[in-house]
């Protein structure tokens, strides 16, 4: 399907179910963390997940609600290790990872308590990482198994589930790697496969088991592709390039295992989109050039730049500079986004910011 039947095509699946979104809205910033922090996700009561660090001691997994951060206390057994929360439920629970000795190992912290995730049972190193976590406490990431390959790896009721990867879905010769980048309420996982040797292609397993591993990449318009995001009705979002992996990245929208081509931020050379929520509403970036933070309003709709949606304060970081917004991050079901921004044009000194939707244009 090309670029322009598939924008037709989603259009018009998007009017078919009425989904479509308020007209975008102004977005009043607020500033996170200090600068060198890092954040990853927003869930629906506007609190974040990532890390911070404390000087002379490391980093450490934190959250930010209620106008004040909070870094959360060390797993036991790796009060020394570096901490990373890459996700976080409607509850507060935050999954994530520990650094110990040069390998990360897949943490969950629950009710402010940090534990590490089990690895795969014939595991050829402690090497593992959550990367999401859903409402029901089921994160998802990937572990390494025993032919020292990463496989897309959930965690469920106390144990480890291998998902496996695209050659490996019968068992196979376990060649090939994977990862799970997100989980829903209903337990679809989406992510990517490939090989060291090969690019990496969107998946999905459709209900959380090895058996319903599904090749989205094949239905994408280039030879990588990427599945980042999905929300509870099952839209999946992510990226392609647009044909061999040296072109720039097109954003992307899966619907039922089917590749619709989002459109494109005008006169970017790539762009991509990173979070979706329930009402469909998608952000992303402009990853070529100038980098700037977009949202869709909704899955069939032009992308905007949210630094042209900002309301008379702009977004000010440390010492009241204004910041220009780089990248969209994460979208909850309230509209807020959480982005990042800097400066200087440039610059890599990136500071995080909530936006939080005031008003209708």
């Amino acid at each position: 399907m090309n670029i322009v039947r598939s924008v037709f095509a989603l259009t018009a699946i998007a009017a078919a179910v009425g989904t479509w979104a308020a007209e975008p809205a102004t977005y009043r910033c607020e500033r996170l963390f200090q600068a060198g922090a890092h954040v990853f996700d927003i869930n629906d009561r506007g609190a974040v997940a990532g890390s911070t660090s404390v000087k002379h001691e490391g980093w450490y997994a934190a959250i930010w609600r209620q106008r004040r951060m909070e870094k959360l206390p060390q797993v036991a057994g790796f009060e020394r290790a570096t901490n990373v929360a890459y996700a976080i439920n409607r509850r507060g629970d935050l999954a994530g990872s520990v650094n110990d000795q040069g390998y990360q190992l897949a943490a969950v912290w629950i009710d402010g308590v940090g534990k590490t995730l089990p690895p795969f049972s014939d595991a050829a190193v402690p090497d593992s990482q959550a990367m999401a976590i859903n409402d029901g406490g089921h994160a998802v990431g990937y572990s390494t198994n025993s032919q020292y390959r990463r496989h897309a790896a959930l965690w469920k009721n106390g144990r480890v589930i291998d998902l496996g990867a695209l050659d490996s879905r019968s068992g196979g010769n376990h060649k090939t790697d994977s990862q799970a980048n997100a989980i829903n309420a209903s337990g679809m996982v989406v992510g990517h496969s490939g090989s060291p040797r090969s690019y990496q292609t969107a998946v999905q397993w459709t209900d959380g088991t090895r058996a319903s591993l599904v090749d989205l990449g094949s239905t994408a318009f280039g030879v990588e592709s990427s599945a980042v995001a999905v929300n509870n009705l099952g839209v999946v979002v992510g990226w392609s390039s647009i044909g061999d992996s040296t072109l720039p990245r097109l954003p992307i929208a899966w619907i039922n295992g089917a590749a619709f081509a989002l459109k494109p931020f005008a006169g970017a050379e790539g762009t991509v989109a990173s979070d979706i929520n329930d009402g469909g509403a998608v952000v992303g970036y402009v990853n070529t050039g100038n980098l700037g933070a977009l949202v869709w309003p909704h899955y069939a709709d032009e992308p905007i730049d949210l630094n042209t949606r900002l309301d008379t304060d702009g977004c000010r970081g440390s010492g009241g500079k204004m910041h220009r917004l780089a990248y969209s991050i994460a979208i909850n079901n309230h509209g807020e986004i959480l982005a990042a921004g800097t400066s200087s044009p440039g610059s890599y000194a990136f500071e995080s910011f909530r936006l939080r939707p005031v008003s209708p244009r």
